[in-house]
């Protein structure tokens, strides 16, 4: 995207969108340019050749960038706006042109089981710490778990793999459900685990949502604890009614499936699958179609 303005009559130059402005959030002419505006640029190069000017505006400003190292001295604490939410982290304000990025595995210690944009909305005001500073690339890298104490020590001791906890749920989707095991103590220190999909009941996997609400109560045992990912596996502690109405469940959906040119096949709840093939089960039971039950 690029504009051109008119030097004198006949000739124009060009003015990229790179050049408009120090901030990367323009991403149009019309948001900073109209049709007939008389501005002022600096000219960057002269091609005689191909016959172009290039011109930019934002030489005429101070570059921000200049400044980032003495404004947000790397080990220094800031507070900002998150600005853009990304599969790989935040981009959080620092001031109008300059924006920072909190790396997902420098946002908390526990990461959300949520989606990110959930547990971070646009516009959310954070607090983080200044990790590195690139110049040259006009990259700043934050941190905001830093602010808080490093809880794995007593999450190992308090969360042992097989220990029972209860926890509201915060989110379910698709792939589960997010719960969260202990309130909130800060805007970045969440403590979250998440119940995978086949960890849950199959009569509720149709409308998770509606199963697991949000805020609804449930009790969850502890499958595996990830320091490196930051991430906590639970799963679903079922009470005794849950308990039986998957057992009736699963008795319904045993099912002979007829014999194929390859062989008979069972399925028991979903489970165990045997396969016979027809080779072997002719010579005892004869027939061209082989049924049955056999005891568990």
């Amino acid at each position: 995207m690029t504009d051109t303005e008119a030097l004198e009559q006949g000739v124009e130059g060009l003015i990229h969108i790179s050049e408009m402005s120090w901030s990367r959030k323009v991403k149009h002419p019309s948001k900073i340019l109209n049709v007939g505006d008389v501005i002022e640029t600096v000219v960057l190069d002269v091609d005689l050749k191909t016959r172009r000017i290039s011109l930019g505006v934002k030489q005429l400003a101070e570059n921000p960038w200049q400044a980032v190292s003495a404004r947000f001295p790397v080990g220094s604490r800031i507070h900002g706006p998150v600005r853009n939410v990304a599969e790989f982290g935040l981009f959080v304000g620092l001031s109008d042109d300059v924006d920072g990025l909190v790396h997902v595995s420098d946002i908390c210690w526990v990461r959300p089981a949520r989606p990110l944009g959930l547990a971070f909305p646009k516009k959310t005001e954070v607090d983080a710490v200044v990790l590195n500073i690139d110049l040259e690339n006009e990259r700043i890298s934050l941190g905001m778990k830093q602010i808080n104490d490093d809880p794995w020590g007593r999450i190992r001791k308090e969360y042992a793999i097989g220990s029972r906890h209860k926890g509201k749920v915060t989110w379910s989707g698709e792939k589960g459900v997010a719960v969260e095991l202990e309130p909130q103590a800060s805007p970045t220190a969440f403590f979250e685990g998440f119940i995978g999909r086949s960890e849950l009941p199959d009569s509720e996997e149709e409308n998770l949502a509606k199963a697991y609400p949000v805020e609804k109560e449930i009790e969850v045992v502890v499958h595996s604890l990830d320091e490196k990912e930051h991430r906590v596996s639970l799963g679903l502690v079922l009470g005794e009614g849950e308990l039986q109405k998957q057992e009736v469940e699963g008795e319904k959906n045993e099912a002979w499936q007829v014999a194929s040119d390859s062989g008979q096949s069972r399925s028991l709840s979903g489970r165990v699958f045997f396969l016979f093939f027809r080779r072997d089960l002719t010579p005892l039971f004869g027939g061209d179609q082989i049924g049955g039950r056999s005891d568990r």
